[in-house]
């Protein structure tokens, strides 16, 4: 169970973490850097600990049976594997067990040392992970609603800049999936009328002046799931998928009114999750109707993803979970990115005069990017770059921003420009879009093609833009590179920007 690094070698898991939820036992290994953990290996198991005896509120036999048989096997793999660390938690399922402590004993008994989260700290935990997944909420005036629904419980918390650590006020209510529809499976009538007055219970929640709901949990990101399929979207990751408010109640709306049967008729939805899955629908949309959110955002970053993030040091929280992987991956391969990706990009930023932070992001991102493919056949770098990027694990980047920056690193490539919509949806890019990806794309490739070392060429040299001209001013370094390839290259480049090039004797 390990990894290959940039030279072949094999790798341990940097951390292994096993979540016994309400509704499932899984297990997730990481790689990679610990402010953007890569997922090597996940696997999950419904068990339904949640489902309790209702006379005793005990764990139910066969449940405990599976869950520690699921355990057992977990064991084995973690001996294999050797992770670095292992962190093993128990939620609401066992937390709320009247039996849950005898529970916890024989999971110890295979070897594990598991810790019970009470219902304060599943909610932290779980604010935390979206929070380390989207950084970029602590630039709303508002903030954001971090909700994360399991099968026992509903965790809400109030993320934003006013709040230390980022989190605020934060709440754990019973009204996880499993619950419900045990309680309530032919009464949903009462389930509504349960969920509304819980969360009217909570003072904070109805004047929290948070504009979207960042939303975890397996039966939401069914929902999720359930809209793509929909909508017919063009991009199958879930993680920062959005919809509107109107969207969102009338889809929520929907599938609360739908039987067991129905639901597992669509598409998708596995059949042991139909049961509860309208339940959470119906809190979803509770949850909309007792506040003001505009939008609904899907993250894949959630309570493990917390429990991570909360053993970090101050500094490795604040680094930039989406650059961090860029920089990983770009490092990670045979041909290494450009030694100074910040000299390169400073070097070429007279191109784009008007991005903002976010393009600059991207733009940084790209160049981590630059050389990822290089290792493969000439003519098939442009399209596996651009599905490279389609499918990196990117956290705290939305689809808008992964899509431009496919499309820079395909036209970094020479990707021929009529084939770009055939590997990546360009009916999300606008034509400014599509334009910025050409121009950052071809000034990729004229860089790497003067100073394939990247970096040490541009010093003292210099781009400008003036008066429909590209003047190159070249340094020492740069004037040594020199050659006809890279003049012909800079040609390529000012005219593809619209613009004439110039410069000294020598061009």
């Amino acid at each position: 169970m390990t990894s290959p690094n940039r030279w072949g070698e094999r790798t341990q898991p940097t951390s292994a973490v096993i979540d016994i939820g309400s509704n499932s036992v899984r297990l997730v290994m990481y790689s990679g850097p610990t402010r953007a953990p890569v997922t090597v290996f996940n696997e999950k198991v419904l068990c339904g600990l949640g489902r309790r005896d209702p006379d005793t509120g005990n764990l139910l036999p066969e449940t405990t049976s599976e869950a520690l048989s699921v355990l057992r096997r977990f064991w084995a793999i973690i001996e294999t594997a050797a992770p670095r660390d292992l962190i093993i938690f128990a939620t609401a399922g066992v937390r709320d067990a009247a039996n849950g402590e005898e529970f916890l004993a024989a999971v110890r008994q295979i070897g594990f040392k598991p810790f019970l989260l009470s219902g304060d700290e599943e909610a932290r935990l779980a604010a935390l992970g979206i929070l380390a997944g989207s950084p970029d909420i602590l630039e709303s005036p508002g903030g954001a609603l971090a909700g994360d629904i399991g099968g026992g419980s509903l965790e809400l918390c109030h993320v934003g800049r006013a709040h230390k650590d980022g989190i605020g006020p934060r709440v754990s209510l019973p009204l996880g999936g499993l619950r419900l529809a045990t309680q309530y499976a032919e009464d949903r009538k009462a389930a509504r009328k349960e969920i509304a007055a819980q969360l009217a219970a909570v003072p904070w929640l109805q004047d929290c002046p948070a504009t979207a709901l960042y939303a975890v949990g397996g039966a939401w990101r069914a929902i999720g799931r359930i809209a793509i399929d929909q909508q017919r979207y063009p991009i199958d990751i879930l993680e920062g998928f959005s919809l509107s408010r109107e969207t969102t109640i009338s889809l929520c709306k929907f599938l609360g009114q739908q039987s067991v049967t129905s639901v597992e008729a669509i598409d998708g939805v596995q059949r042991r999750r139909a049961p509860t899955l309208p339940f959470a629908a119906m809190v979803m949309e509770a949850v909309f109707k007792t506040t003001s959110l505009e939008r609904l955002i899907f993250s894949a970053s959630g309570l493990r993803e917390g429990v991570l993030f909360d053993r970090l040091s101050a500094r490795d929280r604040e680094a930039d979970p989406m650059l961090t992987l860029a920089r990983h991956v770009g490092e990670s391969r045979p041909a290494s990115p450009p030694r100074a990706p910040e000299t390169v990009f400073e070097f070429l930023s007279p191109l784009f005069p008007s991005w903002g932070p976010q393009q600059r992001r991207e733009g940084m991102a790209t160049m981590w990017l630059s050389n990822v493919v290089s290792h493969l056949h000439p003519e098939a770098r442009a399209a596996q770059a651009a599905r490279l990027v389609m499918g990196l694990p990117f956290h705290g980047l939305d689809h808008l921003g992964r899509v431009r920056i496919a499309a820079a690193l395909y036209h970094r490539h020479g990707g021929p420009a009529g084939r770009l919509g055939k590997v990546v949806p360009l009916s999300l890019l606008t034509e400014e879009d599509q334009t910025e990806a050409y121009h950052m794309g071809s000034a990729l490739r004229f860089v790497c093609e003067f100073d394939p070392s990247g970096g040490k060429g541009l010093e003292g040299s210099a781009l400008k833009v003036n008066k429909g001209q590209l003047a190159l001013t070249l340094g020492r370094a740069g004037r040594a590179l020199w050659g006809r390839a890279p003049a012909k290259r800079f040609a390529r480049l000012a005219s593809a920007c619209g613009l004439e090039a110039t410069g000294e004797d020598w061009l």
